[in-house]
């Protein structure tokens, strides 16, 4: 997504730290097998989460429903694909979104309806209350590790939708859908029609790898 000048610039960041580093950190096993092109050790230690603690109900000024809107966090890049769910699912329900909207992706969003942009959002009770309510999480981060936010909605106890790549899979397994930006109409639809069905419990999986206990024994 850089311009040229750029991405030779970020090539030879990346090359320089690693070459001088004494180790190298992954935080999932396709960044591991990445830095694996550098001559130095790699240890992988993933992202943790914590579990929410007491959630609130939605906020009545959000005129949301519990279990009756999908819910999109990340920031508007068009790696993440929220633009792209936001036009597969808003004909069919409200699409919430929250992120920083002032770019090309968030005026893009704003022609849409039933998209709500909620903008940047740091309040924690908001974030978890809207997690635990919706009725679909929509992941579509299709670059990097163990994503933070990923591991929040698990926590939460969201039914997911995720990017179909080696980042989420590794992550979600067997307990979400998956699309791709080509087959995204189709796939979201579906997996709004089945959200009574996803899994909801991914309790299992966090305790086993990304919980914060778990990773600082690391």
């Amino acid at each position: 997504k850089y311009r040229p000048t750029v991405q030779r610039y970020l090539k030879w960041a990346e090359r320089t730290a690693a070459h001088a580093a004494d180790l190298l950190i992954a935080d999932h096993p396709e960044m591991a097998r990445y830095a694996a092109r550098y001559p130095k050790p790699c240890a992988e230690i993933a992202y943790g989460v914590n579990y929410p603690q007491a959630v609130g109900e939605l906020d009545p000024s959000l005129g949301l429903q519990p279990r009756e809107y999908a819910l999109v966090i990340a920031r508007l890049v068009p790696e993440n694909h929220v633009r792209v769910a936001a036009e597969a699912l808003s004909p069919h329900v409200p699409v919430v979104v929250v992120g920083p909207f002032d770019n090309s992706e968030g005026r893009a969003l704003q022609k849409l309806p039933n998209v709500r942009l909620l903008g940047g959002q740091f309040d924690a009770g908001l974030l978890d209350s809207l997690r635990a309510h919706c009725g679909l999480y929509i992941h579509g981060h299709s670059a990097g590790g163990t994503n933070p936010s990923l591991l929040q909605a698990m926590a939460a106890g969201c039914a997911i939708a995720g990017h179909d790549n080696a980042f989420n899979r590794r992550i979600l397994g067997d307990s979400a859908l998956y699309f791709t930006a080509e087959g995204a109409r189709e796939a979201l639809a579906n997996a709004w029609a089945q959200r009574g069905t996803l899994p909801r419990d991914h309790l299992a999986t966090l305790d086993r790898e990304y919980r914060w206990p778990v990773v600082v024994e690391q």
